[in-house]
């Protein structure tokens, strides 16, 4: 994969197929599907720097897709810094954004 990521190429290295067309207006669902991941990523870096992991559902929060697809792009390791732990997934907060940042 190249330096920039693409959201087809990560879903399919996750199985997914590319993404579904939606009925939005290309600019509406951009700038939706940019702000969403904006707000709690800015949220999720206020968190004390002793907190480095998140759960999972900040996670989705942050990435801003579904239960299963998160769990397929565990399962793909298309996603980094990711571990279980116990019974939990736990991310690397900083990893993941940088992830993100890639996308």
């Amino acid at each position: 994969m190249s330096g920039k990521c693409d959201e087809d190429e990560l879903a399919q290295m996750a199985g997914l197929g590319p993404r579904a067309e939606s009925s939005k207006p290309e600019g509406q669902e951009t700038a939706e599907r940019e702000a969403v991941p904006t707000q709690v990523a800015a949220r999720v870096s206020e968190k004390p720097p002793s907190q480095v992991t998140i759960s999972f559902s900040e996670a989705l929060a942050i990435i801003g897709v579904s239960r299963n697809t998160l769990y397929k792009l565990i399962s793909g390791k298309v996603i980094p810094g990711v571990r279980k732990l116990g019974g939990t997934w736990r991310f690397h907060r900083q990893t993941l954004l940088d992830w993100l940042a890639c996308k």
